[in-house]
């Protein structure tokens, strides 16, 4: 049961950051990624470090889009800022490296800053243990960097000049060996800087990597290929559905088009194929995404469910919505709950954004609608419209119910589908009624007319 308290300080809520004590919203997976890490810590320690045998223990942060995955890391890293043992590589973000860039690259460039930091500031004395290492880990870098260029599969450069014998004895062979020892000598830079260091491990945190499919695969690839040091404590954050996504996408590709066509369209095999990049993809997450390892982030209202208990300033959060609800003119106890659990089930980024904006006093109602107007415009409802045309909306509102075949089932405009897009657009058109109503009473008729009739008849 998580009988812990939380409390939301809005103003410092609206962007990703680290935070702190009460203020981690994520309090039990928080308590959960450091007991991992831990015991990842004391393993090291009890074991020989340099053990052989490739080592994939990743520690993956799975929500939705939204769900506070980024602040969740930030307060991790933060946690272990300063720690004697552990030293803390910057959050990586994918999607904010260059296309031609590698995700690889960009973590051993962060990582040699950190050794070159380090040694440039006693190299001068011969004495010290920095001057002595700085030979060696010269040493190994070179070793490191002549099997880098292996890592674009789609550069041929390295084998265009193969037809020449005298070629392939002198450069070939020499980099297919390097690229064969790449994961080696990867693994022994990581001993060598964190002995430069004074450290015993790295800690690694990948954020956002299920947004860009393209970017997403290459980070699942590193650590699958290269990142297999027990002294690297690797966390990964995303969403399980696009993991699954990016993962297949590529199982499909490596079939190729020829195959696809002749076995999967002509013999009408492809469900087979669909079976078996279902079976890979599975043994590939298990892989890269150990089960015990997942850790989920819970909505709000599933803490609450939990036995949470989480305030807005001095408020519980689901009192805050009930008043927020009253405002809006709600007596009636099924609908305050029906939208209160909606309102709490949804993404953390948007629940911020909606309770910034009830908190205001000079609140206009309608501007609540903003976070999902995406999926309004994506529904096709002509939200300027629907909000400023009180005679025009219950139109709006009955193609929409129409439209996606909805009219018997929620045609009170409650969001009660199965369908998270079609929840955003009932909420908003529900919020839009009410408030137009206030001043339009005429529109309870249009409603009955125009929805509540047709659905009956």
């Amino acid at each position: 049961m998580e009988n812990y308290k939380i409390i939301i300080d809005l103003s410092k809520s609206m962007n990703a950051r680290s935070f702190e004590g009460t203020d981690i919203i994520h309090k039990a997976e928080f308590d959960r990624v450091r007991k991992l890490i831990d015991d990842k810590m004391k393993d090291n320690e009890n074991n020989d470090s340099k053990i052989r045998g490739r080592y994939n223990d990743t520690i993956t942060i799975l929500g939705s889009r939204g769900s506070g995955k980024t602040s969740f890391l930030m307060s991790i890293l933060q946690k272990y800022n300063g720690h004697d043992n552990i030293e803390i590589i910057e959050l990586i973000d994918p999607t904010l490296i260059e296309e031609k860039g590698h995700i690889f690259l960009t973590l051993i460039s962060l990582i040699t800053d950190k050794v070159e930091k380090k040694i440039s500031k006693n190299e001068c004395d011969p004495c010290c243990k920095e001057y002595r290492k700085r030979k060696s880990w010269d040493d190994k870098l070179k070793k490191l960097a002549a099997g880098l260029p292996s890592i674009d599969i789609d550069n041929v450069s390295l084998y265009s000049n193969w037809h020449d014998p005298e070629h392939v004895m002198r450069k070939g062979l020499d980099a297919v060996k390097a690229a064969k020892e790449l994961e080696e000598n990867f693994n022994k830079i990581v001993e060598e800087a964190l002995d430069i260091l004074g450290k015993k491990a790295f800690l690694i945190a990948f954020d956002d990597i299920d947004v860009n499919f393209n970017n997403g695969w290459k980070v699942l690839e590193t650590i699958r290929k290269y990142l297999t040091s027990p002294r690297i404590i690797t966390l990964l954050s995303g969403d399980l559905k696009l993991f699954s996504k990016a993962i297949r996408k590529y199982q499909w590709k490596n079939f190729g088009n020829e195959l696809l066509t002749w076995e999967g369209e002509k013999l009408e095999k492809i469900e087979k194929y669909d079976e078996l990049v279902t079976e890979i993809e599975s043994q590939y997450m298990q892989k890269i995404m150990k089960a015990p390892n997942r850790i989920h982030l819970l909505t709000i209202g599933e803490k609450l469910n939990n036995g949470g208990k989480i305030f807005i300033n001095q408020q519980s959060i689901d009192k805050h919505y009930e008043d927020f609800l009253n405002k809006l003119g709600l007596r009636n106890k099924y609908e305050i709950h029906t939208v209160n659990t909606y309102l709490l089930g949804l993404p953390l980024r948007t629940q911020i954004q909606i309770l910034k904006q009830i908190s205001d006093c000079s609140l206009n109602i309608l501007n609540v609608i903003d976070a999902f107007v995406s999926d309004l415009y994506e529904s096709g409802v002509d939200v300027e419209l629907a909000k400023s045309q009180p005679k025009d909306f219950c139109n709006i509102a009955h193609d929409f119910l129409l439209k996606k075949e909805l009219l018997n089932e929620t045609y009170q405009l409650l969001p009660t589908s199965g369908s998270v897009n079609s929840n955003a657009v009932l909420f908003s058109l529900y919020t839009m009624f009410i408030e137009h109503s206030k001043n339009n009473p005429s529109m309870f008729f249009e409603y009955w007319i125009t929805i509540a009739t047709i659905k009956n008849l």
